[in-house]
């Protein structure tokens, strides 16, 4: 049995809507432990966290997406922080971030929202789930404001530069499938750049599936392909990065044995 961590799942997502139950069971039964529920807008935050309490696999987090900064309103944030305080289920705040690649005329307010949700993590004892794109450095600025931060820059498809930076100030860096795209030769060399300490897996599911998928809706039994990968370019056996990435999703996150 695997028992690996999906890190990152879109699990509420309208895509698994007519078949949700059997994504989840098949995970189960391909040896996925847990699987980290993400929300990206307060309604989804609901939706997750109801899934975590039908499921005792998954685990919710809260946050508003920075593709949503511009239309995100005090009370939104209001409303965030409430759920916060009431809700013991979250595990992390997040996604959160900013991305430059869609949103270069907003990132102004991409980076007051993103401030606010490090501030919030900070607040409320819980690690970061930021999606860094084409932002690097400007994220690097923001934490170095808050030194006590944590968390996991998701996706990562940054070089080894950058994931060394990562590292330096204490965060974890996931992998998603496109470390198994035949192109992928500057994540490969991240992944190789990265302790194995610091190192996460994650589909991101509906999106991004694997080599041999790709084409198809993503599902968290995929990751075995990514963790396959990453153990490959490591040259490790697969047992020891299933073992080590799901040791380190629990340190990072908090999740039971």
């Amino acid at each position: 049995m695997a028992n690996i961590i999906d890190t990152h799942s879109h699990l509420a997502d309208p895509k698994f809507d007519n078949d949700r139950h059997d994504v989840i069971r098949r995970a189960q039964e391909d040896g996925i432990v847990a699987m980290i529920a993400v929300a990206d807008t307060l309604r989804s935050i609901d939706d997750v966290v109801d899934l975590a309490r039908q499921y005792d696999v998954i685990y919710p987090t809260a946050g508003i997406h920075c593709h949503y900064a511009e239309s995100t309103l005090d009370s939104d944030i209001e409303q965030l922080k409430n759920i916060l305080h009431r809700t013991s289920d979250i595990v992390a705040v997040g996604e959160t971030g900013i991305d430059l690649f869609y949103g270069k005329d907003t990132l102004v307010r991409q980076t007051q929202l993103f401030e606010t949700h490090v501030k919030l993590s900070l607040e409320f004892g819980l690690p970061l789930v930021i999606h860094c794109r084409d932002a690097e450095q400007y994220i690097l600025d923001i934490l170095s404001r808050y030194p006590d931060a944590t968390g996991v820059f998701h996706c990562f498809s940054g070089n080894d530069i950058f994931c060394r930076q990562v590292v330096d100030i204490g965060f974890y860096v996931s992998f998603s499938g496109i470390v198994t795209f035949k192109n992928a030769e500057q994540i490969r060399k991240a992944v190789l750049s990265a302790p194995v300490d610091k190192i996460l897996v994650e589909t991101d599911c509906p999106y991004l599936a694997p080599q041999g998928y790709r084409g198809n809706r993503n599902e968290p039994s995929y990751i075995l392909k990514t963790v396959e990968c990453i153990a490959e370019t490591l040259q490790l056996p697969f047992e020891d990065v299933a073992r080590k990435t799901t040791e380190n999703a629990r340190i990072l996150f908090g999740i039971g044995r």
